[in-house]
């Protein structure tokens, strides 16, 4: 009895103990779990880019006038030959010219991006401070450095000129008959388009196109919906299209004929090549004084008001320069501004550079990841 007595007693003790034991394990390993998890970063999956689809590397390029001899030797080291003879006939009576520079570029390549020295002389004492300490740098000849990622057929267009206020342009055809036009607000793209082929190379399909006239607002209706856009007139060069056929690292190379763009004209002669039709050439490549951003051209109210504000700017110089010391009005008088610097733009031209395409996956389709978006510019 006393034995039976001391079992009943002790069990309950034993089993609270083990019990005790394994909540402790559990609790341990179960938070052990939960930190392990809490741990773990959430990642999306990798984004990839349709079958089919191209990237490729397009960019505008600004030459100055000293640079001419450095184009005209990297001109030399592409080939011109990859281009049907056609294409380069018709190209070049319109002031174009097309080339192909291979996967390994040329090393004058560097010399022609680079930037030019900064010009202390034509600076104030704050800029010339910045220079010092490495804050400011001269342009960089890339006006245009995207990278784009294009399905298969997609159009997209590229900006190659500035905004001409007014301006004439004469197109040659294949037949050599002349096609002339004109516009306000014009301004150049080159439109392209990609169709991979199965040997792993790329057809780039590529034709001008020249945006003019006001913007007007547009109507359209796509999925029920009504579609408002605002645009310019969009006349597309069908004599100057053209297909070249693309392997992963060549560039297509478009730039104008030589000596297109000459130092910068006299005002006479300014005067007589705004009435003049311009050569596709010098309309898309040629970097002339005579454009002006869209921006820059004020409406008659902006020209009114800015006409007044300048002629009371000018009636407080007259009031600060009456009251001000005779010896400071000779010292501002007899200050040479800075000189003018010598080195004009010369001319623009155009690289697109085929970086890879998507292929179909055949072996695992089911891993490829889904694109995010369908815009192609990146």
């Amino acid at each position: 009895m006393f034995t039976g007595k001391r079992f009943r007693k002790s069990l309950p003790h034993r089993v609270g103990s083990r019990a005790g034991v394994l909540i402790a394990l559990l609790l341990a390993f179960g938070c052990k779990s939960v930190d392990e998890k809490t741990s773990i970063d959430f990642t999306l999956p990798g984004v990839e880019m349709n079958e089919g689809a191209v990237a490729l590397q397009v960019a505008v390029v600004q030459v100055d006038d000293d640079q001419q001899e450095i184009i005209e030797e990297f001109w030399s080291r592409l080939d011109t030959m990859k281009l049907s003879l056609a294409d380069r006939q018709v190209a070049d009576r319109n002031g174009l010219r097309y080339a192909v520079m291979s996967p390994q570029c040329p090393a004058i390549l560097d010399q022609l991006l680079k930037r030019r020295e900064l010009d202390i002389s034509r600076m104030t004492d704050i800029q010339k401070k910045m220079a010092s300490k490495g804050l400011l740098e001269s342009p960089s000849r890339l006006l245009h450095h995207q990278r784009i990622e294009n399905d298969s057929g997609e159009e997209f267009e590229i900006p190659v000129s500035d905004y001409y206020q007014q301006k004439k342009w004469s197109i040659v055809d294949k037949r050599g008959r002349m096609e002339s036009g004109s516009g306000e607000l014009v301004k150049a793209f080159m439109q392209l388009s990609t169709f991979p082929q199965n040997d792993g190379s790329v057809r780039l399909v590529v034709e001008p196109e020249i945006h003019h006239g006001q913007p007007q607002q547009r109507y359209d209706v796509s999925q029920r919906t009504f579609l408002f856009s605002e645009s310019q007139i969009q006349s597309r060069i069908e004599a100057l299209k053209f297909a070249i056929d693309l392997q992963p690292g060549e560039s297509l190379v478009i730039a104008p004929t030589v000596q297109t763009n000459p130092r910068t004209p006299s005002s006479a002669s300014r005067s007589v090549s705004q009435n003049s039709a311009t050569s596709i050439g010098d309309l898309f490549f040629a970097q002339t004084p005579l454009a002006a951003t869209v921006e820059s051209i004020p409406a008659q109210q902006d020209r009114e008001q800015a006409r007044l504000i300048e002629s009371a700017f000018a009636e407080l110089d007259k009031q600060f320069a009456s009251s001000a010391d005779s010896d400071a009005n000779a010292e501002i008088t007899t200050t040479n501004p800075p000189p003018e610097s010598s080195v004009k733009p010369l001319c623009r031209f155009l690289m697109v550079r085929l970086i890879h395409t998507q292929a179909s996956d055949l072996f695992d389709r089911s891993s490829s990841a889904k694109r995010l978006t369908t815009i192609n510019h990146q």
